[in-house]
C-alpha cells in the first residue's frame, strides 16, 4: 500500500477514535464537508441531494449531525431554501480550503498507473456487468489487468476493506441498512447511493404468469425460485422468509449464467433481480414483470477515501448510475 495511503486511512483512524474516546460521538467526516459545501453553492438542500444524488432527509439529517458535532448553527433555514450564518460563511471558507488541499493531494499522488491491478466487486446484475463493460470498452487510461469479482454484500465490504477490490457495491433491503452501514463504517470505507428501486420478477418469456402485467406476490408461492446461492452467506438470519416457507421448492444457483439457464428451462421459475437492460432480456429470451409488495433494495458504492483510482471510481459510478437512471 502507498505511503500516502495509509497514512491517509490511519490518519482518519486515529482522528475518530481519539473523538469519539473524548466525547462520546464520531468526528465530522470528510463527506460531510463535501455536503455542505455543496449545499452552500446551491442554497437549497433539496438541489443539492440531487446534485450529490442522494435522499434529502438523509442529506438533512447528516448536516444536522454535523452542526450537533461542531456546535454552530451553519444554516439558517428558509421558506426559500438556506443561507448561511456567519457562523457558516466562516467554516465553509475552512471547508472548501480542505476539500482543495485533498483534491491538490490527490493529483500530486493519487494519480493510478495502467500496470495496476483494478478489483471491483459486486452484485450479480446485468445492468452493473453492462455499464462495467461499456465504460471500461471506451476509456482508452482503463487499467490492463482488471478483477471482477460477483459476490454478496458482506464479502463486497471485505475485498474492498482488504485491498482486493479498489471499488465494491453494495446491495441490501433498508431493512438490512444498519447492519451494513455499520460494516462500511467499521472498515472506514466511503460510500455513495447508485440508486434505490423495486426489484422485479425475471422469468422465461413461456412462463405460465408471463401475460400479467403486474403480477400478484401470493401467485409466486408456487412458483420454483431461483436464489443466488451465497447471498446473506455471512448472516444467515438476514435472510427473508419469502426466500423458504413460502415457496413451494427453490434452488440455490451460484453462478449468473446458469441462473438464466434454470430460468429458461425449469417451467415456472423466476427470479427476484434488479431491472435487466433490454437487450439482455432479448439475448437471453427472457422477460421481467414488476409484482405488488416487491422489496425495495439500495444499491450503494463503496471505496477507499485515499484509493489511487479516485478518478476511474467517480467516473465509473457516474456511470452506473446514469445506467441505473434508466429504469425507475
Amino acid at each position: 500500500m502507498p505511503a500516502i495511503t495509509f497514512l491517509y486511512r490511519y490518519g482518519i483512524h486515529l482522528l475518530n477514535t481519539a473523538n469519539s474516546r473524548h466525547c462520546g460521538k464520531d468526528t465530522m467526516n470528510f463527506q460531510q464537508l463535501q455536503y455542505a459545501v455543496e449545499i452552500a453553492k446551491t442554497g437549497s438542500i433539496s438541489a443539492a441531494a440531487k446534485n450529490l444524488f442522494m435522499g434529502q432527509p438523509n442529506l438533512s439529517k447528516s448536516i444536522k449531525e454535523l452542526e450537533e458535532e461542531t456546535g454552530i448553527v451553519i444554516f439558517h433555514r428558509t421558506s426559500k431554501g438556506v443561507q448561511l450564518t456567519k457562523s457558516g460563511q466562516e467554516f465553509i471558507g475552512y471547508a472548501q480550503t480542505i476539500l482543495k488541499q485533498v483534491e491538490k493531494l490527490e493529483s500530486l499522488y493519487n494519480k493510478p498507473s495502467q500496470s495496476l491491478p483494478f478489483g471491483f466487486s459486486a452484485p450479480r446484475a446485468a445492468y452493473i456487468s453492462s455499464a462495467f463493460c461499456s465504460y471500461m470498452g471506451s476509456t482508452a487510461d482503463r487499467p490492463r489487468h482488471i478483477y471482477y469479482q460477483e459476490t454478496n454484500p458482506a464479502s463486497v465490504i471485505q475485498d474492498v476493506a482488504s485491498g482486493i477490490s479498489e471499488l465494491g457495491i453494495v446491495r441490501f433491503e433498508p431493512i438490512h441498512g444498519d447492519y451494513y452501514m455499520g460494516l462500511i463504517k467499521e472498515n472506514l470505507l466511503e460510500h455513495m447511493l447508485i440508486k434505490e428501486y423495486h426489484m422485479v420478477v425475471l422469468m422465461s418469456r413461456n412462463h405460465p404468469l408471463s401475460a400479467m402485467d403486474i403480477i400478484p406476490v401470493s401467485m409466486l408461492h408456487s412458483c420454483t425460485r431461483i436464489l443466488q446461492g451465497d447471498i446473506n452467506q455471512d448472516r444467515p438470519e438476514l435472510r427473508a422468509s419469502r426466500e423458504t416457507s413460502e415457496h413451494h421448492s427453490c434452488i440455490s444457483v451460484y453462478d449468473r449464467g446458469s441462473q438464466f439457464d434454470f430460468l429458461r428451462h425449469i417451467p415456472g421459475s423466476y427470479m427476484w433481480v434488479s431491472p435487466v437492460p433490454q437487450e439482455e432480456l432479448e439475448r437471453h429470451g427472457l422477460i421481467q414483470r414488476p409484482c405488488s409488495l416487491s422489496p425495495v433494495c439500495r444499491d450503494i458504492v463503496v471505496y477507499h477515501a485515499g484509493s489511487r483510482f479516485l478518478s476511474l471510481i467517480r467516473e465509473l459510478t457516474e456511470a452506473l448510475r446514469q445506467a441505473a437512471g434508466e429504469f425507475t
